[in-house]
Order: structure tokens, then sequence, then C-alpha cells
């Protein structure tokens, strides 16, 4: 009896500690897009439809890693969405700042930070702060787009 004692204690910590519910579970979700439409701040009119700037030269530029992301450009006539899919995997407070460039000499600071989190054997990844000086962002939930809203 004293040796089973020592073994049932033995076995019942290993199972305790052996069980790991994440086991074979891979789950990674990919960061949200950041999509952006340039408007008027005055007269809400999209700025890229109406030929204030060319969505050619628009740019989104990383200050961290000094580098030109790629753009996704959506052009449906009355509107034009640019889509940026890098951004969100530069996560944490290093990797915040860019730069909006309009052309060669337009220029629109803003910040973009995101934050890789863990849970549920899950990574995601979760927006902690969108701002643009010296212009003001809206964030459209029907659309999931961020307006840059300028006064040309």
């Amino acid at each position: 009896m004293k040796l089973l004692q020592p073994l049932f204690f033995t076995a019942t910590i290993f199972l305790a500690y052996s069980c790991n519910k994440c086991k074979d579970v891979a789950c990674t979700s990919p960061p949200p897009e950041f999509t952006f439409q340039l408007v008027d701040k005055d007269s809400g009119a999209d700025l890229v439809a109406n030929g204030t700037f060319d969505a050619n030269a628009i740019e989104v530029y990383s200050l961290a890693g000094q580098k030109k992301h790629g753009l996704s450009i959506s052009d449906i006539g009355v509107a034009v969405y640019f889509t940026d899919w890098e951004i969100g995997w530069e996560a944490g407070a290093d990797n915040k700042f860019y730069e909006l460039r309009l052309g060669s000499t337009d220029k629109i600071a803003f910040t973009h930070h995101t934050r890789e989190r863990n849970g549920d054997c899950c990574t995601f990844f979760e927006l902690v702060e969108m701002s643009a000086d010296p212009v003001e962002t809206v964030f459209l939930n029907s659309s999931n787009t961020f307006q840059f809203q300028i006064k040309p």
C-alpha cells in the first residue's frame, strides 16, 4: 500500500502537467489591412477621384523601417481606396510612425500602432492607436476604412 501512494501521486502530477490544451493548435489571425481614402475636409469629396492628387504618387513610408510600403489601389470612379497589407505586421511601439506621401512635397505624419496579442492558443493583432498630424482621421466602420480629412 505504501508503494501505491507515491506511484499514485507521481501519476497525478504527471497527468496534471502534461495536459496542454494548445497542443497541435496553430492559430494566427493576420492583422487587419489598413485601408484609407483621402477626402476634402469641408466637402467630403474624394481628392484622388477629383484629380487633386495622383493615385500613383501616393505612398506609405515606414519611418522605423525606412521603406516604402506597397499599396493596392481600388478606383470605383467616385472614390479611390488605398490598402496597405504590410503595416499591421509591423507591430510594437517602435514601429508605429509613418508618413503618407501625397507626391514629391506633401507629407502627412501619422501613427498606426498595432500590438500582437496571445490568447486561447491563438495570436492576433489589435489596433492600439491611429492618428495623423496635421489632419484629422475618421474610421468608417461600415467599410473598415480610415479617411484622411485634408484641406487642400
